[in-house]
């Protein structure tokens, strides 16, 4: 998604993104405010498919 940017915070994460068969869907994990950053990691088997660690703040660690 265009707008949405990765959550490298538990804190901050506003989306987590699933897949299921060939399809992604984010689905809010609190509830958002108007105006307020989309933030999006991913659920556990999508981000174990991907390579991803399990949460934004691993993957920091990772690239750092």
């Amino acid at each position: 998604m265009r707008y949405v940017n990765p959550a490298y915070s538990t804190e901050g994460q506003t989306l987590v993104a699933c897949q299921i068969k060939q399809q992604i869907y984010f689905y809010t994990c609190r509830p958002v405010l108007p105006n307020e950053e989309l933030t999006v990691w991913y659920c556990k088997e999508f981000a174990q498919r991907l390579g991803y660690p399990l949460t934004g703040e691993l993957m920091l660690l990772r690239i750092s």
